[in-house]
């Protein structure tokens, strides 16, 4: 390169600069942007070097030569100790790269409750003339380490949730590779908004109100002046540090992931045989979360917990409900069906392969209209909402009122002709509620307001054998 042109190195570096054939006996010292720095190095009619302190921003170089005089008398090139101090003709560009270094914490912690929109990420004593921009990714399921020993090597870098009140026993995941001039780290992306300039203090980047655990990056771009009449150079840094945020379970009752609860009454058999257990089916929520129900807040869940199956879109063989969770506890679970799949053209395979039933939990506990339990013989509950891979969990705001159990009659008649409809009759329906007739998880009919008398739900035709149940969604009238 010319001396006048640009030369880029990292934060920090120290530069060194060789003088060719400095003259004998002549103390050469650099200056940065004027600055005369006081290390000095004696010319010896050979090369030297003489090195610059740690470089924070773009610097101009320049090196100072002083000659001292000793000796004097008669008028010849100076009196004794005099100096004469010369500028070389060189000038050395140096642009240097953003702080790598620099400290990130997320506020107000690592760890947030429900999406807010007020979490930042705040960069520490940023850079004048740097912009900053954030980059997240969500952690997939198979990305959690809980058993480092079981991992990866022991010298493998891990990143674990660091700020404010977080706690013990969360699972780590693997540390991201730095971002750089060329490419990001597969599957980041960069947040909404303009990168942000740094000020000389700390600078907070709005999180925005992020829905999933997320890995975070941080880039430093620098614009560098230009060398004489060249253009502008550019440059892109990761910081080194990389950031782990967890949320715990939404609870702002967003349709979207606030699960929805009906109960399902089978209809006795016809030959006088008792129905089986009544069951809350829930649907809906977020994924990746348990849903438990308890009448006791304090006490323990009133029946298995539910969970709703979190897709891996990289990884088609994990998404098997189970198969990428590492839980040791009971739980209901639907079957996973990709939803982009195009339907088997054959019925009965198109069937099998409909979107999963939502997962049904025994509930044994719950009264029957004649008890005297909660509120008006109903039961409350509590929903405890729990995360499938970190553990962190958040009780649901409200509380779900289940309704005592109304008395169903059996199918009448028993038995129909092809295409011809039954009755079920619930003695007592209740006002708040919608019922509905269902067989094999498909409605048979609209779903009727209770009216707090005896109601009538028709099958509607029916042409194969099958089961019915009655589907109560409890408060679903009033909405």
């Amino acid at each position: 390169p010319q001396p006048g042109d640009a030369r880029l190195v990292p934060f920090g570096a120290r530069v060194q600069v060789q003088v060719l054939l400095s003259q004998e006996g002549v103390a050469y010292a650099l200056a940065l942007n004027g600055q005369l720095q006081p290390e000095q190095v004696i010319g010896d009619l050979a090369t030297i070097t003489l090195l610059s302190p740690p470089l924070a921003d773009d610097s101009q170089i320049t090196v100072q030569a002083t000659k001292t005089f000793t000796g004097g008398g008669g008028g010849g090139a100076g009196t004794g100790g005099a100096a004469e101090q010369q500028w070389l003709n060189a000038r050395l560009q140096v642009a240097v790269r953003a702080n790598p270094g620099l400290r990130l914490q997320v506020l107000p912690g690592a760890v947030l409750d429900s999406p807010s929109g007020t979490a930042r990420l705040q960069v520490a004593d940023s850079q004048v003339g740097v912009r900053y921009s954030l980059y997240c990714r969500r952690v997939r399921d198979a990305e959690w380490l809980r058993d480092l020993s079981a991992g990866p090597a022991p010298d493998t870098p891990v990143l674990r949730a660091q700020g404010g009140v977080v706690p013990a026993g969360l699972p780590a995941v693997p540390l991201p590779q730095r971002p750089d001039d060329a490419s990001l780290p597969d599957g980041f992306d960069p947040l909404p908004g303009a990168p942000l300039a740094g000020n000389g203090v700390a600078l907070d980047l709005p999180l925005g109100a992020p829905l999933d655990d997320a890995v975070y990056l941080v880039q430093a771009s620098k614009q560098h002046a230009a060398a004489g009449n060249g253009p502008a150079i550019r440059t892109d840094v990761g910081l080194l540090q990389a950031v782990l945020v967890l949320l715990r379970p939404d609870t702002r009752g967003d349709p979207a992931t606030t699960p929805r609860v009906a109960l399902l009454l089978p209809v006795p058999p016809a030959n006088g045989q008792p129905a089986p257990d009544a069951q809350l089916q829930v649907s809906g929520g977020q994924p990746g979360v348990f849903y438990g129900f308890k009448v006791d807040p304090d006490g323990p869940p009133t029946a298995l917990a539910a969970y709703v199956h979190q897709r891996d879109g990289l990884a088609a063989g994990s998404n098997k409900g189970v198969g990428q969770l590492a839980v040791g506890i009971d739980l209901a679970v639907a079957r996973d069906v990709d939803p982009s799949t195009e339907p088997p053209a054959d019925p009965a395979t198109a069937r099998s392969l409909q979107t999963p039933r939502p997962p049904r939990l025994l509930l044994p506990t719950l009264p029957s209209a004649d008890a005297a339990n909660g509120v008006g013989g109903a039961t409350v509950l509590v929903v405890q909402a729990v995360k499938a891979q970190t553990g962190l969990d958040a009780t649901l705001p409200g509380r779900l009122l289940l309704p005592a159990l109304p008395p169903v009659a059996a199918v009448s008649p028993a038995f129909v002709a092809p295409g011809a409809s039954a009755s079920v009759l619930l003695d007592n329906s209740l006002v708040t509620d919608l019922h509905q007739l269902q067989r094999a998880g498909q409605a048979l009919a609209d779903p009727v307001a209770g009216s707090g008398a005896a109601l009538t739900l028709d099958t509607g035709a029916v042409l194969e054998d099958g089961t019915v149940e009655l589907v109560i969604n409890p408060g679903a009238a009033d909405q």
